[in-house]
């Protein structure tokens, strides 16, 4: 299954905020989604973006009632917090350069 990064490409920025929010979700109805993207457009333009999501194959619905629940057909990617990766790399420099307890300084 394709990943959740290399599936974004391509997406416009509406697209990736929605796409976002249902990863973060799992799942989601058009109302859900417009309470959870910022500045959201109006219902049938998120209605109408979930519709081209669905046809570029990214996301799939299932009905609940009257209403669709939209959910990512991608596995989401976990995303590693830059400062974290930053200190790992820094913290195993520091390890490589530290002389060793019984040297003499």
């Amino acid at each position: 299954m394709p990943n959740h990064n290399d599936e974004l490409t391509g997406l416009s920025r509406r697209e990736r905020q929605i796409m976002d929010f249902l990863f973060q979700r799992g799942k989601a109805s058009v109302g859900e989604v417009m309470e959870g993207i910022p500045n959201p457009p109006g219902y049938s333009a998120v209605r109408a973006t979930l519709r081209t999501l669905e046809q570029k194959g990214r996301v799939s619905h299932e009905e609940d009632g009257r209403a669709y629940v939209y959910h990512p057909t991608l596995r989401a990617k976990p995303r590693v917090d830059l400062l974290s990766r930053t200190c790992s790399r820094h913290s195993s420099t520091i390890q490589r350069n530290r002389p060793w307890p019984h040297s003499s300084s």
